[in-house]
């Protein structure tokens, strides 16, 4: 959002920090019991997100909303592809599920990074000038698009090696 103190009354805002702080503390069991208080208002935080989401897919294939940009974006594709092999379409719940976990993952894995990023700079204050030099170079007083974002090199390969050393999934295993 926009304006930062809209986070603490949007409602699918506040139920994805609710989702994400209480993933651990939801299933603790204190004294034998489980947190019932925490359990219930992250069911009431996923029910928002459920809603919100099936809200978000109606829009879209009600034709209240569309694409912003002149080609397909995710949701598009998920609403219109056929499967090959069954002929038929992603349901619904699939495509909300999917929707509530690209906002969850994406949002751990961002903040992570640019939380990582903020550190380096500050000790790297070479690495920062040379960052704000190249975007002034390259973007300038323009809005940032996909196409100058590209010719940032040097801010990527930065972006890159913060992800190296700071990876916002540490190890992911394989069978």
């Amino acid at each position: 959002t926009e304006d930062p103190s809209k986070m603490e009354t949007d409602e699918i805002l506040v139920a994805l920090d609710v989702a994400l702080r209480s993933r651990e503390n939801a299933q603790k069991v204190f004294n034998g019991r489980l947190d019932y208080k925490m359990y219930k208002k992250r069911m009431e935080a996923y029910k928002t997100l459920h809603e919100s989401a099936s809200q978000v897919i109606d829009d879209r294939m009600t034709g209240k909303t569309a694409s912003k940009t002149c080609t397909p974006d995710v949701l598009d594709r998920m609403l219109n592809t056929v499967d090959t092999e069954t002929n038929e379409k992603m349901d619904t719940t699939l495509i909300r599920n999917h929707l509530i976990l690209f906002l969850l993952v994406g949002h751990d894995s961002t903040s992570s990074l640019l939380t990582s990023l903020v550190y380096v700079l500050s000790q790297h204050p070479d690495v920062e000038d040379k960052i704000r030099q190249e975007v002034e170079t390259v973007i300038g007083s323009d809005v940032p698009t996909m196409e100058n974002i590209k010719k940032l090199t040097y801010t990527m390969a930065v972006i890159k090696e913060t992800l190296r050393l700071f990876p916002p999934a540490v190890g992911l295993g394989k069978t």
